[in-house]
């Protein structure tokens, strides 16, 4: 028996030896990859170095992605006006304007084909380029954490001010008994030239000057430059005005809609002059423009080349040069009271920019020289070194070190 066992054992092992050859598996690999153990090739050491590797390549475009952010920031909040900033900054606005242009659509009325995608071009560039006007400020706020050099006067009457022109911009746009009145008043032919662009900028400049009312009140522009009563009456007034007109057109025989919209139009102009003379008389007492973004105006500058540029264009390819523009005035009449405000903000930065670099050198200079000062007297052994308990790498015992008073 014995004999018999130990023969069946050899052949078993005989056996499994064969069936081992046959599928080019030695013993000691089969051993080495039991089912107990890992597959190196999905080992953890290794799905952690590759998991790594991805870490590190999101890791790299998320630092790509903010290095652009904060070059393209850098560009904005450049003050001193220089011919490479003031290039890239209008060459990214002119860019996405055409792109924007090419994409959006198109004003049917206009009969010329390829003037079409030109004039929204023109339209979508100087929506851009008075709509980002308001985000150099915004950004400025936020790194100064204040509103010093702004005036509050200003942004009060500017929300006023575009909700007049969104106002009217939305219901000439979108309301078909606002252009029946048109028509009815001005010709059947006559086209308004009222287009997307211009209500898209209204709502969003809107938007965005109650961001910035929201930034003066939340770093204390109100209390330390409280509203004037003459802005006050102003508000009010144009809210009773409004109320009044209103009640009239329901109320009495006459009044129409359209009439309302050039109401809101009127005022729009009206307060485009008052919102732009608060800041301009501040600037003036204050004898400095710092606190106060410089791209601001270079893009309501623009904006406003652009927006004459469109409307006088399309007045030509409609070829009612007469109608066109009377029939837009208040984008006319805004535009040239944006460039002759922009010249004074422009005037006013050259006469300031000055006295603000002297300012900042001065500045500059005394800090200088006090920590040359400190320098010299701790040569002389003037200031004592004394000794400052912290707390050590470990977090559980106190290291001494010297600390320069």
């Amino acid at each position: 028996m014995t004999e018999e066992g130990e023969t069946q054992d050899v052949s078993n092992t005989t056996q499994e030896e064969e069936e081992r050859t046959a599928e080019h598996l030695p013993l000691e690999q089969e051993e080495e990859f039991s089912d107990d153990d890992e597959d190196p090739l999905t080992s953890p050491l290794l799905n952690e170095t590759a998991n790594d590797s991805n870490i590190s390549n999101d890791t790299n475009i998320t630092m790509d992605y903010r290095a652009m952010v904060h070059k393209i920031l850098d560009i904005y909040s450049d003050q001193s006006g220089s011919f490479s900033n003031l290039s890239k900054g209008l060459s990214i606005i002119f860019a996405l304007g055409t792109v924007l242009g090419l994409v959006m659509p198109k004003n049917q009325d206009l009969p010329t084909v390829w003037y079409q995608s030109l004039s929204s071009i023109i339209g979508y560039s100087y929506f851009l380029s008075w709509s980002v006007s308001f985000y150099p400020q915004l950004i400025t706020n936020y790194q100064q954490k204040s509103i010093e050099g702004l005036s509050t006067d200003s942004y009060v009457l500017a929300v006023v001010n575009y909700t007049c022109y969104t106002i009217y911009n939305t219901f000439f746009f979108f309301s078909k008994g606002i252009r029946q009145e048109y028509q009815d008043r001005h010709g059947q032919d006559s086209k308004i030239t009222v287009q997307s662009n211009d209500v898209a900028f209204a709502i969003h400049a809107l938007i965005l000057n109650c961001i910035l009312m929201y930034q003066i009140a939340y770093y204390g522009g109100f209390q330390s430059q409280p509203i004037s009563k003459v802005t006050i009456l102003i508000v009010v007034g144009t809210i009773l005005l409004s109320l009044g007109y209103i009640a009239c057109i329901y109320l009495l025989e006459g009044f129409l809609w359209i009439d309302f919209l050039y109401l809101m139009a009127t005022i729009k102009l009206v307060l485009t002059i008052l919102t732009y003379l608060p800041q301009i008389l501040l600037n003036f007492q204050r004898k400095s423009t710092q606190g106060w973004n410089l791209w601001n105006v270079i893009f309501d500058c623009t904006g406003g080349v652009l927006s004459l540029l469109q409307l006088v264009w399309d007045s030509v390819d409609l070829d009612d040069v007469k109608h066109g523009l009377l029939g837009n005035v208040p984008k006319l009449i805004l535009s040239f009271i944006t460039l002759a405000c922009d010249g004074l903000f422009f005037l006013q930065h050259h006469i300031y920019q000055d006295e603000d670099d002297s300012i900042s050198h001065n500045g500059d200079d005394q800090s200088n020289s006090h920590y040359a000062l400190l320098n010299e007297e701790q040569e002389q052994g003037i200031h004592e070194y004394h000794p400052t308990p912290r707390r050590g790498r470990d977090n559980n015992e106190e290291d001494i070190h010297t600390e320069f008073v």
